[in-house]
């Protein structure tokens, strides 16, 4: 995402996270008309970046290709996972309830892309 993103730094739990943000117009305009830049914050989380060994765990021959049908299965379950914990988790903040209306979680397909994520999918397909 180098390049593409600039990096932010945020503040939680008494640490510190790194993360990506883009700025982006908003499809639709305030209530004057106008339009305004708006900011997000992108994370990638590392756990996602382990994911291959939980699969490999799974699998029940070494050595498949990524792109087979049971690898593919595998991760999907996988990420379905991960996701339900985070939502948990998010839906649990107990400091500022309105933390959950602020954070979206978007899974990217590439083969279709949802309108939300044709931004991330353009830096993809250049990368």
């Amino acid at each position: 995402f180098r390049g593409h993103l600039g990096w932010a730094m945020v503040e939680g739990d008494g640490r510190h996270y790194t993360c990506f943000y883009r700025t982006h117009t908003p499809a639709d305009a305030d209530s004057s008309g106008e339009w305004h830049s708006s900011h997000a914050l992108v994370d990638i989380p590392t756990t996602i970046r382990v994911m291959e060994d939980a699969v490999d765990r799974r699998l029940r021959h070494r050595n498949t290709s990524h792109n087979s049908e049971e690898w593919i299965e595998i991760e999907r379950q996988e990420i379905d996972r991960f996701v339900l914990n985070l939502e948990i988790v998010i839906s649990r903040h107990e400091f500022n309830p309105a933390f959950k209306d602020m954070i979206e979680i978007h899974r990217y397909n590439p083969d279709s892309p949802d309108s939300q994520l044709e931004w991330l999918h353009d830096i993809l397909a250049h990368a």
